[in-house]
Parts: C-alpha cells; structure tokens; sequence
C-alpha cells in the first residue's frame, strides 16, 4: 500500500555562507518523490529506509532545499525483488543504476516528480543522480554507516545532494563548476564528494552554524 510521507514544512533563512538575520525563503516549488526500496529475489533482506524516525532523511532533505523555496515530499511505492539490483555496479553490463532505472523507473518529468532507488551498496559510491530522468538511487547501507559518531543518522545530505544532480542545480558552464555538474564550494550543497563538507548533524545545515549544505537555485533548475 503506497504511504505518504509529507514534506517537514519550516520556515528557514536563505543560504548564506555566515549566520545571519534575512527574510524568510517562500516554499512555492514541490518536489514528489516516488520511493522504491530493492529486496533479494525473496522479498528479503529490503534495503533500510534511512535513519529510525527519519525516513529518506527527509527532515534534512527539507531543511536544505526549503533555502531555495522548494519543498520535497516522499511517496513510498512498493519493493522491487531483485537480488541483481541490490547492490549496484556501473561497470556491469547487466546491474547498473541506468538499468534499474530503465527497468523499473516511471522516467517522469525531473522538476516535478523524481524515483528515488533504495539499495544496499553502488560500487565506489553513496549515490547517484541523472539530470532530466531516471532519478536517482542511494547506497543505502554505505549512507548510514557514514561518520557513526553522528547518533547512527550517517551521511546526511546524500539524497538532497543526488536530488540537486537530478534538477541540473550546477551547470557545467557555471562559474562555480567543476565541469563535472559539481560545485567547487565546499560547504555548497553540491561540491563533489572529495572535497565537501559534510553536516553531521541539522545545525550545521545551513543557514544555521556551521552552515554547511547551502544550497540555492539556479536559473532553469526548477
């Protein structure tokens, strides 16, 4: 039976690089999310949900996307059985996301409804994310296992951060590109993984102290 999870709706501070006093950014984009988690061929052994109590990370996903006025619910889907597909790998010729994707996607518009794969692992990543379909899938048991001193709530912004790659949040011919659709601040949302700062917990998500994972919008992106 699908579930619906609404977005955490809070009234935050515009990004910003300090803590400072501004107006409050207006939530008038939305964003639906349609969750699928990947099982063994059984029905088994399903990839988590994210943190207990926060499912998809959702609180922090809301946190960091309500700076640029974008408001991000989660619908659970159903199960996918498949023990192929539960530990991806983009080398393969047979289980890599795009064939995930390609398998069992609803390949929807991106700026209005995105899937969202739970697996177990993806190989040299914590997830993944297509700009303009095909959504995006988190490595789930590499996402929480991240920084366990953090109350076991591991990597915090990996599905925002994939989510900011599914709406072409940095272009390559930004300034603040790498090329690679990545920025190169590291407290901005989307630096690239080697060299962005990663909150531990919601205070340091922006635009609280210490600020990390600002993130805002771009032209065309929403």
């Amino acid at each position: 039976m699908k579930r619906f999870f609404a977005p955490h709706w809070v009234a935050l501070l515009a990004a910003a690089v300090i803590p400072a006093v501004a107006p409050a950014a207006t939530v008038d984009k939305f964003l639906s999310v349609h969750v699928y988690d990947v099982c063994d061929d059984s029905g088994l052994n399903c990839a988590a949900w994210g943190p207990s109590g926060d499912d998809f990370w959702s609180t922090e996903v809301n946190k960091i996307w309500e700076q640029a006025g974008i408001g991000v619910g989660f619908s659970y889907m159903g199960s996918i059985n498949s023990t192929l597909y539960s530990n991806l790998d983009d080398g393969s010729v047979d289980h890599g996301f795009a064939h995930l994707a390609y398998s069992y996607g609803t390949m929807g518009p991106s700026t209005s409804i995105v899937d969202l794969f739970l697996v177990h692992t993806i190989v040299g990543a914590y997830g993944e994310g297509w700009l303009g379909y095909g959504g995006l899938a988190i490595a789930i048991d590499t996402t929480l296992a991240y920084a366990g001193g953090n109350g076991g709530y591991g990597r915090i912004d990996t599905v925002a951060h994939e989510l900011g790659h599914n709406l072409g949040l940095v272009a390559n011919d930004d300034p603040d590109s790498n090329g690679s659709g990545h920025s190169v601040v590291a407290n901005q949302l989307m630096a690239s993984g080697g060299i962005r700062n990663v909150p531990l917990t919601m205070a340091n998500i922006a635009p609280d102290w210490i600020t990390m994972s600002s993130s805002f919008a771009r032209s065309g992106s929403t």
